[in-house]
Protein backbone atom coordinates (compact mmCIF):
# COMPACT_ATOMS: atom_id res chain seq x y z
CA UNK A 1 0.00 0.00 0.00
CA UNK A 2 3.01 2.21 0.51
CA UNK A 3 4.50 1.50 -2.67
CA UNK A 4 1.02 2.94 -4.41
CA UNK A 5 0.53 5.69 -2.44
CA UNK A 6 4.55 7.02 -3.51
CA UNK A 7 3.44 5.62 -6.71
CA UNK A 8 0.72 8.04 -6.99
CA UNK A 9 2.42 10.60 -5.29
CA UNK A 10 4.91 10.37 -7.58
CA UNK A 11 2.17 10.57 -10.53
CA UNK A 12 0.07 13.67 -8.78
CA UNK A 13 3.87 15.29 -8.84
CA UNK A 14 4.50 14.47 -12.40
CA UNK A 15 1.52 15.99 -13.65
CA UNK A 16 1.55 18.97 -11.71
CA UNK A 17 5.11 19.34 -13.26
CA UNK A 18 3.95 18.81 -16.41
CA UNK A 19 1.21 21.39 -16.30
CA UNK A 20 3.56 24.23 -15.08
CA UNK A 21 5.70 23.47 -17.72
CA UNK A 22 2.93 23.93 -20.36
CA UNK A 23 1.43 26.97 -18.80
CA UNK A 24 5.12 27.95 -18.81
CA UNK A 25 5.51 26.99 -22.26
CA UNK A 26 2.13 28.47 -24.05
CA UNK A 27 3.51 31.74 -22.14
CA UNK A 28 6.86 31.72 -23.54
CA UNK A 29 5.56 30.78 -27.00
CA UNK A 30 2.26 33.34 -27.59
CA UNK A 31 2.55 36.76 -28.18
CA UNK A 32 0.34 38.77 -29.44
CA UNK A 33 0.53 41.78 -32.24
CA UNK A 34 -0.57 45.38 -33.04
CA UNK A 35 -0.99 47.33 -35.44
CA UNK A 36 -1.74 51.19 -35.13
CA UNK A 37 -2.15 53.67 -37.51
CA UNK A 38 -4.07 56.55 -38.85
CA UNK A 39 -5.40 57.15 -42.41
CA UNK A 40 -6.55 60.50 -43.80
CA UNK A 41 -9.11 60.52 -46.57
CA UNK A 42 -8.26 64.14 -48.94
CA UNK A 43 -11.07 65.75 -50.83
CA UNK A 44 -8.50 67.93 -52.84
CA UNK A 45 -8.95 69.41 -56.39
CA UNK A 46 -6.01 67.19 -57.47
CA UNK A 47 -7.88 63.38 -56.01
CA UNK A 48 -11.71 64.75 -57.35
CA UNK A 49 -12.00 67.63 -59.51
CA UNK A 50 -15.41 67.13 -61.88
CA UNK A 51 -15.97 70.27 -63.62
CA UNK A 52 -17.69 72.10 -66.87
CA UNK A 53 -15.00 73.05 -68.70
CA UNK A 54 -16.18 74.30 -71.98
CA UNK A 55 -20.24 75.63 -72.69
CA UNK A 56 -20.97 76.13 -76.49
CA UNK A 57 -24.06 77.67 -77.25
CA UNK A 58 -26.36 78.05 -80.67
CA UNK A 59 -29.37 79.72 -81.62
CA UNK A 60 -31.66 79.35 -84.56
CA UNK A 61 -34.34 81.63 -86.27
CA UNK A 62 -35.53 84.60 -84.57
CA UNK A 63 -34.27 83.26 -80.81
CA UNK A 64 -31.78 85.15 -78.98
CA UNK A 65 -29.70 84.62 -75.73
CA UNK A 66 -31.27 86.97 -72.92
CA UNK A 67 -28.07 85.75 -70.93
CA UNK A 68 -25.18 83.44 -73.02
CA UNK A 69 -24.58 80.45 -71.23
CA UNK A 70 -21.47 80.78 -68.81
CA UNK A 71 -19.78 78.57 -66.36
CA UNK A 72 -19.51 79.49 -62.59
CA UNK A 73 -18.21 78.30 -59.53
CA UNK A 74 -21.19 77.10 -57.10
CA UNK A 75 -19.11 77.56 -53.70
CA UNK A 76 -21.99 74.89 -52.30
CA UNK A 77 -20.49 72.08 -54.39
CA UNK A 78 -16.45 70.98 -55.45
CA UNK A 79 -14.86 71.67 -58.26
CA UNK A 80 -13.62 74.47 -59.84
CA UNK A 81 -16.76 75.39 -62.27
CA UNK A 82 -19.84 73.71 -61.89
CA UNK A 83 -22.57 75.67 -62.79
CA UNK A 84 -23.90 77.06 -66.24
CA UNK A 85 -26.57 79.97 -65.90
CA UNK A 86 -28.40 80.82 -69.17
CA UNK A 87 -31.52 82.39 -69.98
CA UNK A 88 -32.68 82.55 -74.07
CA UNK A 89 -35.94 84.34 -75.53
CA UNK A 90 -37.80 82.17 -78.31
CA UNK A 91 -40.82 83.98 -80.18
CA UNK A 92 -42.03 81.96 -83.16
CA UNK A 93 -41.84 78.46 -84.56
CA UNK A 94 -38.71 77.28 -85.34
CA UNK A 95 -36.73 79.11 -83.00
CA UNK A 96 -34.50 77.49 -80.59
CA UNK A 97 -31.57 77.60 -78.43
CA UNK A 98 -29.14 74.99 -77.36
CA UNK A 99 -26.65 74.37 -74.46
CA UNK A 100 -23.53 72.05 -75.15
CA UNK A 101 -21.68 71.67 -71.77
CA UNK A 102 -18.68 69.44 -71.80
CA UNK A 103 -17.81 67.73 -68.55
CA UNK A 104 -14.20 66.97 -67.56
CA UNK A 105 -12.41 65.14 -64.68
CA UNK A 106 -9.59 67.31 -64.03
CA UNK A 107 -8.73 64.85 -60.84
CA UNK A 108 -7.07 61.47 -60.47
CA UNK A 109 -9.81 59.43 -59.01
CA UNK A 110 -11.73 58.18 -61.67
CA UNK A 111 -15.00 59.09 -61.64
CA UNK A 112 -18.78 57.04 -62.64
CA UNK A 113 -21.43 58.16 -64.03
CA UNK A 114 -24.76 57.58 -61.13
CA UNK A 115 -27.64 59.54 -62.96
CA UNK A 116 -29.26 62.97 -63.38
CA UNK A 117 -32.22 64.78 -62.83
CA UNK A 118 -34.18 66.47 -65.18
CA UNK A 119 -36.51 69.28 -64.16
CA UNK A 120 -39.06 71.74 -66.39
CA UNK A 121 -41.47 74.53 -63.80
CA UNK A 122 -40.02 72.90 -60.64
CA UNK A 123 -41.67 69.27 -61.68
CA UNK A 124 -39.03 66.29 -62.10
CA UNK A 125 -39.35 64.85 -65.67
CA UNK A 126 -38.01 61.08 -66.30
CA UNK A 127 -38.12 61.39 -69.89
CA UNK A 128 -34.94 63.60 -71.91
CA UNK A 129 -38.10 65.47 -73.94
CA UNK A 130 -41.09 67.15 -72.88
CA UNK A 131 -43.45 68.74 -74.30
CA UNK A 132 -45.05 72.48 -71.96
CA UNK A 133 -48.09 73.60 -72.32
CA UNK A 134 -46.90 76.42 -73.90
CA UNK A 135 -45.94 74.55 -76.93
CA UNK A 136 -42.54 75.19 -76.00
CA UNK A 137 -40.02 71.72 -76.23
CA UNK A 138 -37.35 70.97 -73.93
CA UNK A 139 -35.17 68.44 -74.95
CA UNK A 140 -31.88 67.03 -72.88
CA UNK A 141 -29.51 64.72 -74.83
CA UNK A 142 -26.63 62.72 -73.13
CA UNK A 143 -23.84 61.74 -74.78
CA UNK A 144 -24.70 58.38 -76.11
CA UNK A 145 -21.77 56.51 -73.75
CA UNK A 146 -23.46 58.03 -70.60
CA UNK A 147 -25.05 54.84 -68.85
CA UNK A 148 -25.73 54.79 -64.91
CA UNK A 149 -23.37 52.99 -62.89
CA UNK A 150 -21.35 51.76 -65.58
CA UNK A 151 -19.96 54.96 -67.60
CA UNK A 152 -16.92 56.35 -66.18
CA UNK A 153 -14.20 60.06 -66.59
CA UNK A 154 -10.98 58.58 -65.92
CA UNK A 155 -8.15 61.35 -65.52
CA UNK A 156 -8.21 63.72 -68.49
CA UNK A 157 -11.57 62.47 -69.82
CA UNK A 158 -14.40 64.32 -70.89
CA UNK A 159 -18.31 64.10 -72.43
CA UNK A 160 -21.03 66.27 -73.15
CA UNK A 161 -24.96 66.67 -72.29
CA UNK A 162 -26.70 69.00 -74.26
CA UNK A 163 -29.81 71.42 -73.23
CA UNK A 164 -32.52 72.23 -76.35
CA UNK A 165 -35.37 74.56 -75.56
CA UNK A 166 -37.28 74.71 -79.16
CA UNK A 167 -40.30 76.22 -80.24
CA UNK A 168 -41.47 73.50 -82.61
CA UNK A 169 -41.55 74.71 -86.29
CA UNK A 170 -45.02 73.14 -86.82
CA UNK A 171 -46.38 75.05 -84.04
CA UNK A 172 -49.45 76.68 -84.64
CA UNK A 173 -50.66 78.88 -81.51
CA UNK A 174 -48.41 80.92 -79.34
CA UNK A 175 -49.06 81.81 -76.12
CA UNK A 176 -51.20 85.36 -76.18
CA UNK A 177 -48.22 86.59 -73.28
CA UNK A 178 -44.78 85.85 -72.10
CA UNK A 179 -44.36 82.55 -71.05
CA UNK A 180 -41.39 82.14 -68.52
CA UNK A 181 -39.94 78.22 -67.96
CA UNK A 182 -36.93 77.09 -65.83
CA UNK A 183 -34.85 74.42 -66.39
CA UNK A 184 -32.54 72.67 -64.73
CA UNK A 185 -30.13 70.09 -64.92
CA UNK A 186 -27.83 68.27 -62.38
CA UNK A 187 -25.63 65.59 -63.81
CA UNK A 188 -24.27 63.47 -61.29
CA UNK A 189 -21.06 61.68 -60.21
CA UNK A 190 -19.60 59.29 -57.37
CA UNK A 191 -16.11 57.88 -56.75
CA UNK A 192 -15.93 54.90 -59.13
CA UNK A 193 -14.92 51.95 -57.08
Amino acid sequence: MEKQRKINTFVICGLIVIVVAMSIGYAALSQRLDIAGTATIKNSASSWNIYFSNVENAVGGTGSWATAPNISTDTGNTGSSNKISFSCELSAPGDFCTVTATIKNGGTTTAKYSGYTFSVDSSEIKETTKTLASGAKVTITPESTWTVGTSTLAKNDTGTFVIKMELPSDLTTLPTDDTQHSVTLNINFVQNT
